[in-house]
């Protein structure tokens, strides 16, 4: 430390380094006002801005998010009542092959076999297994498949076989459809 005052003492004899010396305070002083009259006040504004627009972005996400999740909701909900009213509805066997072999046609698929077996009860519902031999186009079967959810009863696919045949580009597939019925019901007798 001695040192270094020995060393600015010398140096204060030449009258830049004088007029250095004192200017280098002056400046460090100006500096800190700057720093803190300008500088600080729009530092301190700019992470409140900051600040502000994060919490925005954020609360806008949310309502997004809670809005699309309010849609889903009501699409779920819509989605459950149609299938409860699915349920509910009991129609004859009659109608429902009938209703089925419509779809068939207009789905442009060609029914090869059919078969037809009424499972036991499950959960106060009576599941019918109807098993259908198609032979078609691929873009048929799509039309048929996703043609089931417009029949009047809840009806899925349990099991599917697609094979493709040696003549042409038609396929053939197996299908093990389950139509859910309330078990008090004559659909399924």
């Amino acid at each position: 430390m001695m040192e270094l005052w020995q060393q600015l003492r010398y140096a204060a004899r030449f009258p830049l380094t004088r007029y250095a010396l004192l200017a280098l305070p002056v400046a460090a002083l100006l500096l800190l006002i700057v720093w803190l009259v300008l500088w600080r006040p729009v530092a301190v504004q700019h992470a409140a801005l900051s600040a502000s627009v994060a919490d925005t972005r954020q609360s806008l996400l949310s309502i997004m998010r809670l809005s699309e999740l309010r849609d889903e909701y009501r699409h779920t909900l819509q989605a459950v009542e149609e299938i409860e009213t699915k349920l509910e509805r009991v129609i004859p066997l009659s109608e429902y092959v009938e209703r089925l072999n419509v779809l068939a046609r207009e789905s442009g698929v060609q029914v090869i076999n059919e078969s037809r077996q009424v499972g036991k009860p499950q959960a106060g519902y009576l599941p019918v297994y109807q098993e259908l031999v198609l032979e078609t186009r691929y873009d048929s079967i799509r039309r048929f498949l996703s043609g089931l959810s417009s029949l009047p009863t809840w009806t899925v696919v349990n099991e599917m076989r697609i094979d493709k045949q040696r003549n042409g580009d038609l396929l053939k597939a197996n299908l093990v459809l389950v139509t859910f019925q309330k078990q008090n019901g004559e659909g399924a007798e």
